[in-house]
């Protein structure tokens, strides 16, 4: 029979039993072989095997160590006691309503733990667990191998006191070194001092268990630690140096708060307090172990935002700590997106558009080389977007918009500083709230309000600053201005005054900071989560989240849109008034579009005219000094000289421009003079390839004339909507026109030589008529259709913009980038209604070939006397088959894209001018109502 215990003639003051939680921890014992794991369930298992420990009637010599005499039964000594649960139940059976005298005799009395030790052990209640009996008794059964435990261990090595067990615990979870643990000499991880020792009550799983979760606590507190020293440096992304000083003061918040929390205890309510440290640098250590330190500020950012995320489900205050260690460590990111769309004063070097290479934030200053069809290169030296230098989970539409308000701005500055935003104290009266991550509904509302209120105290500061007109003395801010008042008025000052203000200055710096007394959130999170209060802060509750995907637009996008609105504004209202954007718009119409009809009519003649004088040199010859033009078509020397070109074109374009009434003036003054025009413009020569001379030299070639260009400078106010590329643009339609405009001529000239000369050439008529209507009906296409209808409709997208500037900025204003993406939508919608896109190529080259056959036969009539009858006639005859051919296939295809158009979808072209019909191949159709409204060339 085994052996019989008796209870102790002690009873501990302190029980582990009445230590544990509430139902959470009511299954753990300092007897279970694993602390941490063991639950009510495993507590029954080790009851039930161990039926004979947890009832103990024996003498209290025992505890002792010394048995007892084994020859006494067991039930003789349980018979010797009275049963007392007997007799409870049998004065239940009595009714309690109608005996009421017994219970009113009974005294109640007050039970404490004091009392109880008091008693005599004679009196005391024998204990019938073994968990009441003491740490002792488990120890005498666990060395005895009484107690089954999983693992083989015993105790060994010398007893520590629970006191310093527990607080060189304590300081491993916060990692510091204490007693019992140091730091190894690397300093990343920790070591025992003792590697056995034992704990009274406490199996070595127990203590194994829970010095393996302190161990781990210490090593990452370690290893965080060293991480953020390794942060400050010059190398450091102003991100990276955020990130670790949010990591700082978390570990200096979980240390402060877990040291104070901690007024000694159990083991168990150590355990907890490492739980609840653990559950914060478990993710910090994750964070700062996967993050991409070398991709920049916005991958930093976008590691902690993904964390972040991963919190949102989570009960309780992580996702709230986590939440501010986001706005801990975007705070630099958001700055200098403050700084960029001008709600917070720019700080340390300006970011300037002549600053070449100049990279800050998401915005770099590039140049950018953009090569024309012809070779041509030109360089543009402006701000670049860089959407891989933002963090992802920013709408591209909100980025896009704040970089377009930051070069708005700085265009503002840089060509009109004596404008309200150019003055910081504009921007200083009207307070614009922060750019902030906002998590709650009820913070979104206020935002809302926040900047309805700023934007109508900016619009209204710059109404006022407009309407008072003060004088502004150039590019100097009011900075400048204050600091050069201070330097002259320290610099003027007796040597005693100055020497006063120097001591005076010197004692302001020997001062003691003072210390913040601003609110920590962080911190207060930190405590909150470590005293178990599962409760949110004050104003927020888990019903007023918003969905994460909405946070980041809500967050920064209605304030980016204010400033959007008043900024790109400002821009428009200083791009029509003060340079008058429309004049050099109109000046590209007239002249690189052909618009102008008194400079097409002019430029024909001086190309084309063989009645003119001739601009080249002859032997023995005099200039009369009349009008002179290059007689092309009508010379055999080709290309012609440069003085030549200044002889035939001189005047062409200042006598044209000076025709059109030009509304207001432009941006800078200018004369008649040729060199002096708008954006310088000229004529120019193109760059051309070997093989592209080659054709030029042919003056009976299509290309003859493909050297000549007009050159433009377009002035630096307005990059924003006249770029190289949209100029090169430009550039291809006056190619096409020009060749046109030869085509228009010659057809002309040809049809008055026949009618003239009409004799029995049935076929050279013929050819000479159709090819005079198909060109015709060509340039009516090109001019009338292809050119007038897109251009119509960007002149009333024109009025409409400036309409909206005498209005209050409403979500609907346009913008700067919103102009220039019109204007190249129209030049698209031209370029595709000449032919002129890439997947039209077979098309033009069509409309080609039937240009050269007509200048063939141009040629041919040239030499009609220097040849006999016959050969031309049959000549035109073979041609007159070679065009009629042409021109079916061309009016095939035509009629083929025009059938295909998507009709019943708009492009974005359309959308942009806001007119069905414009940009799709449906405008093929006019083309085809002038050329063959009768399909006389499908019948045949």
């Amino acid at each position: 029979m085994a052996n019989v215990f008796a209870v102790p003639d002690f009873w501990p003051t302190t029980s582990l039993v009445n230590e544990l939680p509430n139902s959470d921890h009511a299954g753990r014992s300092f007897f279970s072989e694993e602390l941490v794991d063991c639950d009510a369930s495993k507590l029954l298992d080790v009851t039930s095997t161990h039926n004979e420990l947890f009832s103990w009637r024996g003498p209290p010599e025992v505890v002792t160590g010394i048995p007892v005499n084994t020859s006494q039964p067991m039930q003789q000594s349980e018979a010797a006691e009275p049963d007392a649960t007997d007799e409870v139940f049998s004065d239940l059976d009595d009714d309690l309503w109608t005996k009421p005298a017994p219970y009113t005799k009974d005294t109640s009395t007050l039970r404490t733990w004091d009392s109880h030790i008091a008693q005599d052990a004679s009196t005391k209640t024998p204990p019938r667990n073994m968990t009441e009996a003491g740490p002792q008794a488990f120890e005498s059964m666990l060395a005895r191998g009484q107690v089954r435990a999983r693992t083989s261990s015993q105790p060994s090595g010398p007893a520590v006191a629970s006191s310093v067990v527990l607080a060189s615990l304590l300081a491993l979870t916060v990692g510091n070194e204490s007693a019992l643990f140091q730091r190894s000499e690397d300093g990343q991880q920790f070591y025992d001092t003792l590697p056995e020792f034992r704990l009274h009550g406490f199996s070595p799983g127990a203590i194994g268990a829970i010095k393996k979760r302190c161990l781990t606590c210490g090593g990452q507190y370690l290893k965080l630690d060293t991480f953020v020293n390794k942060m400050y440096t010059k190398e450091r992304s102003r991100c990276a140096v955020a990130l670790a000083s949010a990591v700082r003061q978390a570990l200096h918040s979980l240390k402060q708060h877990t040291v104070s929390r901690w007024q000694g205890g159990s083991l168990l309510q150590l355990q907890e307090l490492v739980r609840a440290v653990m559950t914060i640098l478990d993710p910090l250590h994750h964070l700062v172990s996967t993050v991409d330190l070398g991709g920049g500020d916005a991958r930093i950012v976008e590691s902690v935002e993904k964390q972040t995320v991963q919190f949102q489900t989570t009960r309780g205050l992580l996702p709230k700590i986590w939440q501010e260690l986001l706005r801990v460590v975007c705070s630099p990111w958001t700055e200098f997106l403050e700084e960029w769309i001008g709600t917070r004063p720019e700080t340390g070097i300006p970011v300037h558009r002549t600053n070449l290479g100049q990279a800050k934030g998401f915005v770099k200053v590039e140049a950018e080389v953009y090569t024309d069809d012809f070779g041509e290169e030109c360089e543009d030296v402006d701000f670049r977007l860089k959407k891989n230098q933002a963090p992802s989970f920013i709408p591209d539409d909100v980025l896009e918009m704040a970089f377009e308000t930051g070069r708005s701005l700085r265009f503002l500055r840089a060509c009109h500083p004596e404008h309200a935003l150019s003055k910081p104290d504009t921007l200083a009266k009207a307070v614009a709230p922060s750019i902030d991550w906002q998590f709650e509904w009820d913070a979104i509302q206020r935002l809302e309000a926040q900047v309805m209120v700023y934007k109508e105290s900016l619009a209204g500061a710059i109404e006022e600053c407009r309407s008072l007109g003060e004088p502004h003395s150039g590019h100097e801010s009011g900075i400048a201005r204050a600091t050069t008042h201070a330097a002259r008025d320290l610099f003027t000052l007796d040597p005693e005054e100055m020497q006063d203000r120097i001591a005076a200055s010197m004692q302001d710096l020997d001062r003691q900071p003072t210390a913040e007394e601003a609110p920590n959130s962080l911190d207060e999170l930190i405590r909150q989560h470590l005293d178990g209060k599962e409760s949110i802060l004050k104003g927020r509750s888990d019903d007023d989240m918003l969905h994460w995907s909405l946070i980041p637009n809500l967050s920064f996008g209605r304030l980016i849109q204010a400033q959007a609105q008043v900024v790109n504004r400002e821009a428009l209202r200083e791009l029509f008034r003060s340079h008058n954007l429309r004049n050099h718009l109109r000046l590209q119409h007239d002249f690189q579009l052909f618009g102008n009809g008194v400079f097409s009519s002019r430029l024909a003649h001086a190309l084309f005219d063989p009645d003119l004088e001739r601009a080249d040199r002859q032997a023995g010859v005099a200039r009369q000094g009349d009008t002179m033009g290059l007689r092309l078509g009508g010379r055999d020397t080709w290309p012609p000289a440069s003085s030549e070109l200044r002889l035939a074109l001189m005047g062409v374009l200042v006598d044209s421009f000076d025709t059109q009434p030009w509304g207001g003036t432009f941006s800078k003054p200018f004369t008649t003079e040729a060199t002096d025009l708008p954006g310088e413009l000229s004529f120019a020569v193109r760059d051309l390839s070997d093989e592209e001379i080659d054709k030029c030299v042919n003056p009976d070639s299509l290309e003859a004339l493909d050297f000549l260009r007009l050159s433009y400078k377009a002035p630096s106010e307005l990059s924003f909507a006249l770029t190289p590329l949209i100029l090169m643009q430009y550039d291809r339609v006056f190619k096409l026109m020009l060749r046109v405009l030869r085509l228009v001529f010659v057809t002309d000239q040809l049809w008055r030589e026949a009618m003239l000369e009409r004799g029995d050439d049935e076929h050279g008529y013929r050819f000479v008529r159709e090819a005079r209507h198909f060109v015709a009906s060509i340039a009516s296409y090109f001019l009338d259709v292809g050119v007038a209808l897109p251009w119509q409709a960007f002149e009333k997208r024109l009025d409409k913009i400036e309409a909206s500037l005498e209005q209050q900025p409403t979500d609907g204003v346009e913008s700067p980038e919103k102009l220039r993406e019109v204007h190249s939508a129209v030049l698209n919608v031209v370029s595709q209604s000449l032919f002129l896109r890439k997947r039209q190529k077979g098309v033009l080259q069509l409309l080609e070939a039937v240009f050269t056959i007509v200048l063939q036969y141009a040629k041919l009539r040239r030499q009609k006397n220097e040849k006999g009858a016959s050969d031309a006639a049959m000549s035109s005859t073979m041609l007159y088959k070679q065009f009629k051919k042409k021109v079916q296939i061309f009016v095939t295809v035509c009629r083929g894209m025009a059938e295909k158009a998507r009709v019943d979808k708009r492009r974005e072209e359309d959308r942009e001018l806001g007119l069905e019909g414009l940009g799709d191949d449906t405008m093929v159709s006019h083309l085809l109502l002038k050329l063959d409204i009768n399909g006389f060339y499908g019948a045949h």
